[in-house]
């Protein structure tokens, strides 16, 4: 996975400017998906200001302020890290920023339980066609869940118990968008051997 933030260019809105948006590129299927931030700017064509809330306190309501030229990279734990550029500070002032932003991407936990037995980590399991099997991810509060496999099969629950089972590796695929509207994407194998 790739990560981009910020930058210059247009809007959803089709005003030009300097942009807070974080974007995420998955090499593997060649798509973007966007992850936060404004898909806005302003039509005097300044930049998002920043909402910095209080010193080293995680908030949704956080967000770097419209930017450009800033540097950015990801740590061990797959937290990225954005320091200074050109842009907006929380007053809507235009210059170069000497701020530190961190952001922790949600990490979805996936678990299986196969007939009744302790809850286990993991996303692949193989089973036999009598077996029951339940599925979850966690966080399990707050947000929405899309739940997609094969034959049809739906769910907007953040656990699915007594999964259809049918005969060889079957996918099933969870979607968790959380309060801000970010999304995350985990899939299962569940092989029916």
């Amino acid at each position: 996975m790739r990560w981009r933030v910020g930058g210059e260019g247009y809007a959803t809105n089709g005003n030009w400017g300097e942009l807070n948006d974080l974007w995420t590129f998955n090499p593997s299927t060649n798509q973007w998906a966007w992850e936060g931030g404004s898909n806005t700017v302003p039509s005097d064509g300044k930049g998002q200001p920043g909402v910095y809330g209080t010193l080293g306190s995680p908030a949704a309501a956080n967000s770097p302020g419209g930017r450009v030229y800033a540097s950015s990279w990801t740590d061990s734990s797959g937290n990225i890290w954005l320091f200074g550029g050109g842009g907006f500070d929380a007053y809507g002032n235009e210059g170069n920023l000497n701020d530190l932003w961190e952001f922790q991407p949600l990490v979805l936990t996936p678990s299986f339980q196969v007939n009744g037995a302790a809850w286990q980590a993991g996303n692949a399991v193989s089973v036999t066609p009598d077996s029951t099997v339940n599925l979850k991810l966690l966080p399990l509060s707050g947000g929405t869940w899309s739940w997609t496999g094969p034959s049809g099969f739906t769910s907007a629950s953040s656990e699915i118990d007594n999964i259809p089972l049918s005969a060889g590796a079957n996918t099933y695929t969870a979607t968790y968008t959380d309060p801000t509207a970010c999304s995350y994407t985990m899939s299962f194998i569940l092989t029916v051997q």
